[in-house]
């Protein structure tokens, strides 16, 4: 569970940087992370962080048989 909740705010905070900056360069916010700006640190965090979430969602899957 604290995996999950870490992988979670990690994304929401990369989405929020982003968003914060297009505010600020005078664009309407989205929710597309271009990864071509990230450093190769973030990339693997971001990588690692999906990779949980993608393996809680096998996990609903199979429990939950959708």
């Amino acid at each position: 569970a604290h995996d999950l909740r870490d992988a979670l705010e990690m994304i929401s905070d990369m989405r929020l940087a982003h968003q914060t900056r297009q505010i600020q360069a005078g664009k309407n916010p989205d929710n597309f992370l271009p990864v071509s700006g990230l450093s190769r640190f973030e990339k693997y965090q971001l990588k690692q962080a999906l990779h949980i979430v993608k393996e809680l969602q096998a996990t609903l899957k199979r429990r939950y048989q959708i």
